[in-house]
């Protein structure tokens, strides 16, 4: 059986990138997700980022292309 923490780790570490992709991928309500990223992120496990569409913002991105969609 997964816990809920190795369970948002394993969505994040397969691609997912945002509170609500990693709730579909987990079962998760998107409340807990959001929990446990602020647990992992105080515990220097992930790095919470905002991600915002703009004439640049994919510049760099290492989403651009794949499951963001600002393609």
């Amino acid at each position: 059986m997964t816990t809920p923490m190795r369970g948002v780790m394993n969505a994040v570490t397969g691609g997912a990138a945002t509170p609500a992709e990693i709730a579909r991928t987990t079962g998760l309500d998107r409340s807990e997700v959001e929990a446990i990223l602020d647990h992992l992120s105080r515990r220097g496990r992930v790095r919470l980022e905002t991600l915002g569409c703009g004439p640049s913002a994919c510049t760099g991105c290492g989403l651009k292309g794949g499951s963001c969609s600002g393609k």
